[in-house]
């Protein structure tokens, strides 16, 4: 895990990026964002310190679903696919948690 900082309207990740990483929240703010037809985007949730996104992607192995962008001057940890793996096969409890809060997710995009 290491840390990393963003400014405002840094993009740090894009909807159908592969997934190469997670990230928690330490200070800052970032949005969420989903492209609705081509040139549409709708804003989806506000997530600030404490909070980690990036998750999904990794529990269904598919591209990102969404655009993840900086809202304020931030700082994250970032959790690498390995280490993410590793931490849900030795936590279950964990990644039963994770899942059911990605599947709550993935209906709020849905529905967007």
């Amino acid at each position: 895990m290491y840390k990393i900082s963003y400014k405002p309207e840094d993009i740090i990740f894009k909807e159908g990026d592969a997934p190469n990483a997670c990230f928690l929240i330490y200070k800052g703010k970032v949005k969420v964002i989903k492209n609705k037809m081509l040139v549409m985007k709708k804003k989806v949730s506000t997530l600030g310190s404490g909070s980690f996104f990036g998750e999904m992607a990794f529990l269904t192995y598919a591209p990102r679903v969404a655009t993840v962008v900086a809202q304020e001057n931030m700082v994250c940890f970032v959790l690498l696919k390995s280490t993410f793996q590793k931490l849900l096969s030795n936590n279950p409890g964990f990644k039963t948690w994770l899942e059911s809060l990605s599947e709550k997710r993935l209906i709020k995009l849905n529905s967007i």
